[in-house]
């Protein structure tokens, strides 16, 4: 009987541990903000959230991944786990990495049909205040919007042709990171496109070098769709007509880029609205929690079209192996388990028993661990 696949690796264990002590941070962030919403409530002044949902948000959190349920194999030394109370807050340090690693269990196979025909975008704009971010994110929605009609053929542009580009779908996925009050909220865009349109990689601009030394580090080089594209999403997001005219008459547009996709693209894709930390590596500070909570409020951070309609923020977070079945019938032939409640921190002490698990988002958070920035 093969438990390489199903094993929770020690690494895991130890990261759902170290993300429960970083949620003191978010714990109380929530507790401080329900004092200053309740404060404004009893003043009669206008607020905006419900002191008891923000301190919900705070209780739910604090008991977020405390125990794991599991059943207990003691003749032969097997702990499988079955689940967890999750709280599911989007600052929630283990949630966040459980729901990406879930989409990667759902979604990677249906956009696996199409890998030969899969490429990455990155669409950016320059930083903003706090104080913008929420209405930056709507307007960016609609310019994508408008930007998906234009690659599909539907919205023309007099002089520019995108039919050899082959638009079937796209999925958009919104990440917004930070430093102290600049924002950085840019697109992730899995795009399914003719395999063939994309010429080579030979422009640069103010885009292609690194800045950080002395000497400015040429970097990358773009092709010529990677600079329409530039151009395009520039006059989307600064509403302007998007004609050929205007196109040609930009020097530089805003940073984008489109590659074939890699293996790595998906952590990109999938991943959480917004990290623990500053851009500086820094843990965001109190201001930076108000404002992500206030700007992504009830916020759709992915989205479908096309082919790839069907992919949601939605999903479960319960992938089930089908070998898995097998598996557990052979350990109950030996033994009926025990049914317990462990916390991590004993687990990880544990060096008696093996951690299995069914569910399929264990795999992609090991993966996602291996790719942190």
């Amino acid at each position: 009987m093969n438990l390489d696949n199903a094993i929770v690796p020690i690494e895991l264990i130890d990261g759902v541990i170290n993300n429960i002590k970083y949620n003191k941070t978010i714990i109380d962030y929530f507790y401080k903000f329900h004092l200053e919403q309740k404060k404004l409530m009893e003043d009669g002044q206008e607020f905006l959230f419900n002191p008891d949902t923000l301190i919900n948000n705070s209780e739910n959190i604090s008991f977020c991944n405390k125990y794991w349920l599991l059943d207990k194999y003691e003749i032969q030394k097997v702990k499988d786990y079955k689940r967890t109370n999750l709280c599911k807050n989007k600052f929630c340090a283990n949630c966040k990495k459980v729901k990406q690693a879930s989409r990667m269990a759902k979604y990677i196979p249906e956009l696996e049909q199409y890998k030969d025909n899969l490429y990455h975008l990155v669409l950016t704009l320059p930083n903003v205040p706090g104080k913008d971010l929420r209405n930056t994110i709507n307007h960016m929605s609609k310019c994508f919007r408008s930007l998906i009609r234009i690659i599909r053929g539907e919205r023309k542009i007099y002089g520019i042709n995108f039919d050899s580009w082959g638009y079937e779908g796209a999925i958009r996925s919104l990440e917004v990171t930070y430093l102290l009050d600049s924002y950085h909220p840019h697109y992730h865009v899995a795009l399914v496109l003719n395999d063939d349109f994309m010429s080579k990689k030979n422009i640069s601009n103010t885009y292609s070098f690194n800045y950080r030394t002395s000497i400015p580090e040429l970097t990358k080089l773009f092709n010529k769709e990677e600079i329409l594209i530039q151009k395009i999403w520039f006059l989307l997001v600064n509403n302007q007509r998007v004609t050929k005219n205007n196109i040609d008459s930009l020097d530089i547009g805003y940073s984008c880029t489109i590659d074939k996709f890699a293996e790595g693209h998906y952590v990109e894709l999938f991943k959480y609205l917004t990290k623990e930390v500053q851009e500086d590596g820094t843990v965001l500070d109190y201001n930076n929690f108000k404002t992500l909570y206030i700007s992504l409020y009830r916020l759709k951070q992915i989205q479908g079209y096309g082919c790839l309609y069907q992919i949601t923020d939605d999903g479960d977070l319960e992938g089930l192996e089908a070998e898995y079945d097998i598996l557990i019938e052979r350990l109950r032939e030996k033994e009926n388990p025990e049914e317990v409640l462990e916390t991590p921190q004993d687990l990880s002490k544990d060096k008696n028993y093996l951690l299995i698990s069914r569910k399929s988002y264990f795999k992609y958070l090991r993966q996602i661990n291996n790719n942190i920035e």
